[in-house]
């Protein structure tokens, strides 16, 4: 039997979006999020060491995302609270999707999920917090 997964970790960083469709030239959409691919390379690095070989299959996740944005003379807020682009959801999507593959098969086994976006003082960057919530039959909610 293999250790459930829970790990915590700092993704060092700007962190992008994924999910901004543009339409192309030839009838098709693609994505314009500028950086998103370096993003999902450093994420995966990150989270290297608790990687799961092969992804865990059918069993719920809970995901947090704590997105930290550095300040500069330009944007100043007193309550810390990011309200700015790029959206919440655009954020959480690319690291959802950065994990798949590496802990779970496909990320529609994220069942519980927490997300914040802060100024930072100091360095821009992620803290993700991951953990298998174990059975479907199951009750457990993180704290």
């Amino acid at each position: 039997m293999t250790r459930p997964v829970d790990f915590k970790v700092w993704v060092p960083g700007r962190p992008r979006a994924k999910g901004n469709l543009a339409a192309g030239r030839f009838k098709g959409v693609h994505d314009v999020s500028t950086g998103m691919r370096e993003w999902t390379r450093a994420i995966q690095a990150a989270i290297l060491e608790h990687r799961c070989n092969p992804p865990v299959k059918h069993v719920p996740f809970f995901v947090r995302t704590h997105f930290f944005f550095l300040e500069d003379q330009w944007h100043r807020r007193g309550t810390g609270r990011y309200s700015e682009k790029p959206d919440g959801d655009k954020l959480t999507r690319c690291v959802w999707d950065a994990l798949s593959k590496y802990i779970y098969s496909d990320d529609c086994q994220v069942t519980d999920w927490d997300g914040r976006k802060r100024w930072a003082q100091e360095k821009s960057g992620l803290w993700l917090t991951v953990r298998e919530l174990g059975s479907y039959g199951q009750v457990d909610m993180p704290v």
